[in-house]
């Protein structure tokens, strides 16, 4: 009786065993199923991203082309980076307030467009400086400018 109680006993745990295993694989797959689902298409990229802002939250990436793009949330603003596959670091772009822009670009909409309104203001860093966009709205037409230089806006016109 003693050795029916054993053997049974040890049924008992190999399935046990063999129960848990299989919980943890799901478990495990399930794991690596939504991690790949929110990681970057290249490892090189992902490591850029976490060395260049190790503070960001909320990070959601996706392909445009044959770059990776990453929305992300940082100092509590927003914020999108884009870098090649090979993880170098291309442009980050963010909204900014009026109060941010340069003072000689805000006297330039100030002077020149005060028959429109800033529908967004856009600046793009990028390793050779900043750019900033402005879109601008009447009731009749809207506009895009960009500024390279800091000191005065000139027309943007999509590639």
């Amino acid at each position: 009786m003693d050795c029916r109680f054993a053997l049974l006993n040890q049924t008992l745990k190999i399935n046990f065993m063999k129960q848990l295993f299989s919980l943890l694989i799901v478990a495990l797959l399930s794991v690596s199923a939504s991690y790949a689902s929110e990681s970057p298409a290249t490892p090189a990229a992902f490591i850029s991203f976490n060395t260049s802002y190790p503070k960001a939250q909320e990070i959601k990436w996706s392909k445009v082309d044959s770059y990776e793009k990453v929305n992300f949330k940082m100092d509590g603003q927003e914020q999108t980076a884009f870098f090649t596959q090979d993880g170098e670091w291309i442009a980050t772009t963010r909204n900014i307030p009026l109060e941010q822009l340069p003072k000689a670009l805000k006297e330039n909409l100030k002077n020149e467009m005060n028959d429109f309104w800033i529908t967004d203001l856009i600046i793009m860093s990028t390793g050779s400086g900043d750019t900033y966009y402005v879109q601008l709205e009447n009731a009749d037409s809207k506009l895009i400018k960009q500024s390279v230089s800091g000191k005065r806006w000139t027309s943007f016109t999509k590639r």
